[in-house]
């Protein structure tokens, strides 16, 4: 996957991960004002595979910058969206090209495109949890929506 041929894809994703941002309690916001209004718990799937690279979407303002990954399966190459750089940096797992993954998330589509909204990641015997089961962030109200 070509950085410089997925602009809008990468577009698409930085207003999610600001839409993620601005989540208010997700119990009482309508649908269309949650942040993880994308995560379908309907779709959620493991997938396993080969890191090809972590980058991450960085945008103006006071929203953070968000961390994805390029994961090589053995049936597609598919854009992973884990979360702001910040909660990310602060787990204990440390992820690099070329490690094996296992995620669990919602599959989406973003501009037309596969995406999956990582509720868990693993790499070896360590793993994060980045949502609940419902898709609600675990870092929602924490120190990135400052």
């Amino acid at each position: 996957m070509k950085k410089s041929g997925h602009i809008s894809l990468l577009i698409a994703l930085a207003c999610f991960c600001a839409l993620a941002q601005t989540s208010s309690d997700s119990s009482q916001a309508p649908m269309h004002q949650r942040g993880n209004r994308m995560y379908n718990t309907k779709t959620v799937e493991k997938v396993k595979g080969t890191i090809v690279s972590i980058d991450s979407i960085v945008h103006a303002g006071r929203y953070p910058g968000f961390i994805y990954l390029i994961v090589n399966t053995p049936a597609e190459t598919t854009t992973v969206f884990i979360g702001p750089s910040w909660f990310v940096n602060e787990q204990k797992l440390k992820m690099k090209s070329g490690d094996s993954v296992q995620v669990t998330g919602a599959r989406v589509s973003l501009e037309g495109r596969p995406v999956i909204i990582a509720r868990q990641v693993m790499v070896g015997n360590v793993g994060i949890m980045l949502r609940d089961a419902q898709g609600v962030p675990l870092w929602r109200g924490g120190r990135g929506g400052r």
